[in-house]
């Protein structure tokens, strides 16, 4: 739940958001600072977030400043890389993937919109289960790709190693490296 885009708020409130993505009226006995809040010391802010919609980080600091702000809004993306040999015989192993490619090999990529439901699939490893996305392109049963997933301007960014079938589905996946680069 955002915080409301208009009206009174309430700093424990926003820290409440911050801290678990709800804004509500809330107490807390910890001391709580409009500087802290604004500067991502309770929760990194959200930079997936409108720029009018977060703090600034800048002085002077102003409640206002959380109006609309969402805590756990997403806006993902997805790169990927084919790396099986084209001709669906030979999966390449995770391993393999994990140690050849890294964010920058995903420079050139074209970036594709990705729902929270495939990045929650592709990140918790929930094999079997079919993915909205659906550009893999897999030739033969099944290919192997170097993934990277992101909310865009924000935190969370997985390379992940996967394979994909010809149906769509997760055969399996490792998740090579997580957080910011």
């Amino acid at each position: 739940m955002a915080v409301p885009s208009s009206g009174i708020l309430r700093l424990a409130s926003i820290r409440n958001e911050l801290e678990n993505n709800v804004y509500e009226v809330t107490y807390t006995a910890n001391a709580t600072s409009l500087t802290s809040a604004s500067t991502g010391t309770y929760g990194t802010i959200n930079a997936a977030n409108a720029a009018t919609d977060r703090p600034d980080g800048s002085t002077p600091h102003a409640m206002s400043e959380f109006y609309n702000y969402d805590h756990d809004i997403w806006n993902g993306k997805i790169k990927f890389i084919n790396v099986s040999d084209g001709s669906g015989g030979s999966v390449v192993s995770h391993s393999t993937v994990c140690s050849n490619y890294n964010y920058t090999s995903f420079n050139s990529e074209s970036a594709y919109n990705l729902t929270e439901s495939d990045a929650n699939k592709l990140i918790n490893g929930t094999t079997g289960s079919e993915l909205d996305f659906n550009s893999w392109n897999v030739s033969g049963s099944a290919d192997t790709f170097a993934i990277l997933i992101y909310n865009v301007g924000g935190d969370g960014q997985y390379l992940i190693a996967a394979n994909i079938n010809d149906d769509n589905e997760i055969n399996s996946r490792t998740i090579c490296t997580s957080g910011i680069p």
